[in-house]
């Protein structure tokens, strides 16, 4: 091969390595990100705070998975008292400060109550998926 031809090659493959790197202008060019793991995060910690005769919030909706609980912060005794999938559910009974959780790993409806207290200090927890 002479000299011209030498350059001639050279200049092209200079040419084609540059569009295969960077991509012809009238061409169009797409580049796909690096598929990003799926991270899940910690389920859910809600706290309830049981006061004198109220819980607040008193009705709550939550994903499964969510950790309740309930932190008592009033004088006179309280406890939480109801049936989650047909299995009691029951707090010690606190008056002051004191804490109670529980875990909802099940789609449903938990209506609770005060144990001492009764219907009139109440409240719900509804679990969806």
């Amino acid at each position: 091969m002479n000299r011209s031809a030498l350059l001639l090659l050279g200049f092209s493959l200079a040419c084609l390595a540059s569009t295969v790197a960077c991509g012809d202008e009238d061409s169009p060019t797409t580049a796909t990100a690096p598929a990003q793991p799926s991270v899940a995060g910690p389920p859910s910690l809600i706290t309830i705070q049981v006061a004198d005769n109220s819980f607040a919030p008193s009705n709550l909706t939550v994903p499964r998975g969510t950790k309740v609980t309930w932190g008592w912060s009033g004088q006179n005794p309280h406890s939480v008292k109801g049936n989650w999938q047909d299995a009691p559910l029951e707090s010690p009974q606190m008056t002051g400060k004191g804490s109670f959780a529980f875990t909802f790993e099940a789609d449903g409806t938990f209506e609770y109550q005060c144990g001492v207290h009764g219907a009139a200090m109440s409240g719900k927890v509804t679990v969806k998926p």
